[in-house]
């Protein structure tokens, strides 16, 4: 049986592969959604996005609940609990999105989406939301699958996942170039619909194959489990909605007070440097799962020893993001033409937060593996609070623009750094107390 260490350098190898392809498609995207949509639909579209993104919060936290659950069971092969922990997970995920459609759908006709979006092209945005929100939102319940593939320290199949799904888009979005039904709603059935379709036969595959003996099903549904998963999954979700409102209001701030086309801007330069926080994520994302087994069967030596060599590791991808400052201009250039002009202050501001991610994220991997975190959940709250008036004083009030966005979430980043840190330390060393160990 391989161990823990095999297991991650497998599952990095083939995350690098997945995700490695899915950043070449990703690029490619950009400049073909460009001319398929225009500088200005196009920020828009990404504005429409983000703020659907937001939804994503009303998992409740549930995924990573069960990803920990999940995790030590498999750690002392529990079969029937694992059956269990997964089937009340999908159930409670299923009555919360089939709320929230009824809400959605039942508000949304007395919403001016135009207006509020400052949309005056041809098209009805109404439309748009309702056919994009409901497939959204029934893709949150069919990707709990990877909840399970990352319990199971295989978190590659995901990468492999996203990696069919943009793969769809890229082809999708290039035959109906050749057409003339151009669109944003087009568009947006293109984005979401390949989710759906690559997520549903997913799940249908894994549970069927691997996956049998924890299959869900209503028989295995246990009301009891419901705390477990709550109880930590909670405390995920109001961490996953301070990112969720810190990151995606960003599109929604420019497109408001700035204008569309500085959204896709920013978006361009943003997708540049995120090259560096997916790669640290593919190596990253296996020590979640992996800590969680490695606390539960308490190996220590193997935490300290893993964390340290993670965090070597991180400033060394770090230091990439100078290369990537002074080399932006050409390669903005060689990658888009000169369809969008990024300033170079954009660079350096969205340089330097990216910079600030790679060297937190070992930290936040291992206080998430453990499952406390209550720190994060405290900062996580006071970031978003002050994100959105800061961002609009820096970028309005201060005539900083876009930058002025980015200065304002890059604040809250460094405060975050600094307890993220203390507290990884003391839980390695079994020193935490207080807030640190809850």
């Amino acid at each position: 049986m391989k161990n823990r260490t095999e297991i991650i350098l497998q599952q990095i190898g083939f995350s690098s592969i997945y995700k490695g392809l899915s950043v070449v498609i990703s690029f490619l995207l950009v400049p073909l959604s460009i001319t398929f949509l225009g500088v200005e639909n196009y920020g828009l579209w990404l504005t429409i996005f983000s703020f659907i993104s937001w939804f994503t919060f009303f998992d409740f936290g549930i995924g990573n609940g069960l990803r920990n659950k999940l995790s030590q069971a498999l750690a002392i092969n529990d079969r029937v609990l694992a059956k269990q922990l997964v089937s009340t997970a999908y159930f409670i995920m299923l009555v919360v999105i089939l709320i929230l459609i009824a809400l959605f759908l039942s508000v949304s006709n007395f919403v001016d989406w135009n207006g509020i979006f400052k949309y005056t092209g041809n098209e009805n945005l109404n439309k748009l939301f309702q056919i994009a929100f409901v497939v959204f939102a029934i893709n949150l319940v069919l990707k709990m699958v990877t909840s399970v593939f990352f319990a199971d320290q295989k978190p590659s199949f995901s990468g492999f996942i996203h990696f069919i799904s943009q793969l769809i888009v890229l082809i999708a979005v290039y035959i109906i170039m050749q057409s003339e039904h151009v669109s944003l709603l087009s568009y947006t059935m293109i984005i979401f619909f390949s989710q759906f379709a690559v997520l549903f036969l997913s799940n249908i595959f894994v549970f069927q194959n691997k996956f049998t003996f924890m299959a869900p099903h209503i028989s295995s549904v246990r009301i009891k489990h419901c705390k477990d998963i709550f109880n930590l999954g909670f405390g995920f979700f109001i961490i996953q909605m301070c990112v969720v409102i810190i990151y995606s209001t960003d599109n929604f701030i420019i497109n408001f007070f700035l204008g569309a086309e500085q959204v896709t801007i920013y978006n361009v330069a943003l997708k540049y440097f995120m090259i560096l926080t997916m790669f640290m994520n593919i190596i990253l994302t296996p020590y979640w799962s992996a800590f969680t087994n490695a606390f539960e069967l308490k190996d220590y030596n193997w935490i300290k020893n893993s964390f340290n060599k993670l965090t070597t590791f991180s400033f060394i991808v770090g230091s990439f993001v100078i290369i990537m400052v002074l080399f932006s201009e050409q390669m903005y250039y060689f990658w888009i033409g000169d369809a969008v002009s990024v300033p170079f202050i954009l660079s350096i501001c969205i340089g330097a937060s990216t910079f600030v991610k790679v060297f937190n994220l070992n930290s936040i991997m291992l206080i998430n593996g453990f499952g406390k975190i209550r720190m994060q959940l405290i900062i996580g709250v006071l970031s978003a609070i002050i994100n959105i008036p800061l961002s609009i004083i820096l970028a309005v009030n201060c005539n900083l623009g876009v930058s002025g966005v980015i200065i304002a979430t890059l604040i809250g980043e460094i405060i975050s750094v600094f307890f993220y840190r203390i507290q990884a330390q003391r839980l390695i060393n079994r020193s935490a107390k207080g807030i640190f160990n809850i």
